[in-house]
């Protein structure tokens, strides 16, 4: 995966933000429902754990956060130099991560931590469809001659389509018949339903998430036209948050591992 050289530091260091409050919430989750403790310490902190994920301030900026990450990956987009390889880079660490819960399932290791269908799935499906949809930009321009503002607007109406079937879908959530068969399974990938056998610790269905990431790419197309940044500052001050942006993949996925390994071993003797 290729980026242009000069990045824009106010999206790096608000994804990097938004990252670590992911991760955060992630070990939350960990510390309150995965591991069984004996000492009172770790029983208060596990119940503290439980308490902050139950609470209105979590039920009132999880989506939020989410939500604004999903969107800046969008905005990332417009400096990518290739889309369809950072998507494919994104699926296989989703895929691995579901291997690996999995696997730590099947040895006991730890419970209820199989991720099916989560935010890395989510990020980089939606990654994949704008990586084809951007390959029609080209013959849209060229062949079409339609003006350069018509692309990030198709994308911005797909954007708005994806957001409303999947909140139409999340605040009715229709029981599908035909029990756990492949159609049920492929359409609680696409939108969340009820019934059947299907569950993922962390779960982002398609829609209506991959319409803020579509939104994203469209609002990146305007707002970062000239690919360079509109916040002049000395970029030294947000450099932990700049970095955590730049490297938000790998602090994903070692803020998943690093976590439940130290609980792994902490829960077999605190």
């Amino acid at each position: 995966m290729e980026e242009t050289k000069k990045r824009v530091w106010e999206v790096d260091a608000l994804r990097g933000f938004l990252i670590l409050f992911v991760v955060f919430d992630h070990i939350m989750f960990d510390l309150g429902f995965m591991f069984t403790f004996y000492t009172g310490f770790m029983q208060s902190l596990s119940s503290w754990a439980v308490q902050y994920w139950y609470s209105g301030i979590r039920s009132a900026t999880h989506y939020f956060f989410v939500g604004g990450f999903v969107l800046l990956s969008g905005i990332s987009t417009c400096f990518s130099r290739n889309n369809l390889m950072k998507a494919a880079k994104v699926l296989f660490f989703a895929f691995l991560l579901t291997w690996l819960t999995s696997v730590g399932e099947i040895m006991k290791l730890f419970s209820d931590a199989l991720i099916v269908f989560g935010i890395l799935h989510t990020l980089g499906f939606a990654g994949l469809l704008y990586a084809l949809l951007e390959k029609g930009e080209r013959p849209l321009e060229d062949k079409l001659k339609a003006p350069k503002w018509v692309f990030p607007v198709i994308l911005a109406v797909l954007g708005a389509v994806c957001l409303i079937i999947g909140y139409y879908y999340a605040a009715h959530r229709p029981v599908i018949a035909g029990g756990d068969g492949p159609l049920k399974s492929l359409l609680t990938l696409l939108v969340e339903t009820k019934g059947g056998s299907f569950r993922s610790a962390d779960y982002f269905p398609l829609l209506p998430w991959a319409g803020y990431f579509l939104l994203g790419a469209a609002a990146g197309r305007f707002i970062y036209a000239e690919k360079r940044s509109l916040i002049p500052i000395n970029e030294k001050w947000v450099s932990p948050l700049t970095f955590c942006g730049r490297n938000s993949l790998w602090i994903y996925l070692l803020g998943q591992a690093i976590p439940l390994a130290l609980l792994t071993m902490l829960s077999g003797i605190l």
